[in-house]
């Protein structure tokens, strides 16, 4: 994952407008109906975002049309991304 000095302009405006706000237990997440609005609103499509952060596209399709909850794996990180979901994004290990 790309650190956020490593960022273009453009990136780093995305990756601000993106990233969820910090949420209570009480509040729910965006919905996927919300998300795609959201991408709408920034001119942005799906596979710009996917690259962007470096998920693949059909997941993201998933994530956004209702088929994947993102429960776990990519999927899970993709909503989390996107605000659908309260989550951790869990950092993979360097070691092996």
């Amino acid at each position: 994952m790309k650190q956020l000095a490593n960022l273009s302009d453009a990136e780093y405006l995305v990756h601000l407008c993106m990233t969820p706000a910090p949420k209570t237990e009480a509040v729910q997440g965006k919905t996927p109906k919300q998300a795609r609005k959201e991408l709408a609103r920034l001119g942005m499509s799906v596979a710009e975002w996917s690259r962007l952060h470096q998920v693949k596209q059909g997941a993201t399709y998933e994530v956004l049309y209702g088929k994947h909850k993102g429960k776990r794996g990519e999927a899970h990180r993709i909503a989390v991304l996107l605000g659908i979901k309260d989550g951790v994004i869990a950092q993979a290990s360097s070691q092996p």
